[in-house]
């Protein structure tokens, strides 16, 4: 982030007040002064002082004009201000009680009567601005890797198990409770590619944990059981996930878990409250499908945990 003040001239007063507020938030900041520049331009190659008042203002993440009434007959300023919108940068003017009095190259910018009515609106927004020049930073990051901003290219870098990229993702702004173009959420296709460090960075940044997919109707945590790996069950179970859904094909987890044969699967389902007597399209419960064939360790899990029904 970087601040570019634009005064009148470098000893006006209305600049320790905002040098002040930005030193104590960290923010970088440069002093573009305009009585400095008009005396700077006849001495000067007109194009080299163009290029560096260009330099200085591209640089910029956020602008403030003070005191803009000062220096309107300054003429470079329309071009500056047409650049600055151009581009998105936020501007704030001070020095005006209203739109009404503003010169047409300062419509848009969000004017306030003195610097500390300014002062009031930066308070009450700079943590927002930090976290907006953040997902700005990060998405040109992402683009200067050649990744597009969308929820497929996040989707393949988690299953590719990216953990720095998905994170830059996360910094750009990407829903962690986004889906695919398959319908298949952030989580789910976590848990299919068995990253555990991916898993958490989504719930830590409040990724559904009963999120279901459009293709089985799975949750993460069936999802998981149907990988066979435990841990990520563990995680997702210990996050609050319902041990109860039933997917598209008539399954709960319990049932899955022990279609896969994991007794330990059984093992942390069970004992946490899965439904036993849950029957699936065939009429068959979990029970049922261990005695039939013939899983005397899952039979026993369950009959510890009154599963067997």
């Amino acid at each position: 982030m970087k601040w570019l003040i634009v005064v009148p001239e470098s000893e006006s007063p209305e600049i320790d007040v905002v040098q002040c507020f930005l030193r104590e938030n960290m923010a970088n900041y440069e002093i573009y002064d305009i009585d400095k520049q008009k005396h700077l331009e006849p001495l000067a190659k007109a194009n080299d002082a163009f290029k560096k008042t260009r330099k200085s203002f591209s640089e910029a993440t956020h602008c403030i004009f003070l005191d803009a009434h000062k220096y309107t007959s300054y003429t470079l300023l329309p071009y500056l201000c047409g650049f600055l919108s151009g581009c998105k940068i936020p501007v704030f003017v001070t020095g005006y009680a209203s739109s009404k009095e503003l010169p047409s190259f300062f419509y848009g910018f969000k004017t306030f009567l003195s610097e500390h009515k300014l002062l009031k609106e930066l308070t009450k927004c700079f943590v927002e601005y930090i976290e907006e020049e953040t997902k700005t930073n990060a998405k040109k990051e992402l683009y200067q890797k050649g990744l597009p901003f969308t929820p497929d290219s996040f989707s393949f870098q988690i299953a590719k198990g990216s953990e720095d990229i998905c994170n830059l993702f996360i910094k750009a702004g990407m829903d962690v409770n986004e889906v695919d173009s398959a319908g298949t959420p952030m989580l789910c296709n976590a848990a299919r590619a068995e990253n555990k460090n991916i898993v958490l960075l989504l719930l830590e940044n409040g990724a559904d944990v009963n999120a279901v997919s459009k293709d089985r109707g799975y949750t993460p945590l069936m999802d998981a059981v149907w990988r066979k790996n435990a841990e990520i069950t563990d995680i997702f179970i210990k996050n609050g996930a319902d041990l109860n859904v039933v997917s598209n094909d008539g399954q709960t987890a319990l049932i899955l878990a022990v279609g896969s044969g994991s007794v330990k699967i059984c093992e942390l389902l069970a004992r946490n409250g899965a439904d036993g007597e849950m029957k699936d399209h065939m009429g068959m419960t979990a029970y049922g499908y261990a005695k039939l064939f013939k899983k005397e360790a899952i039979q026993a899990i369950l009959e510890k945990y009154g599963k067997a029904n």
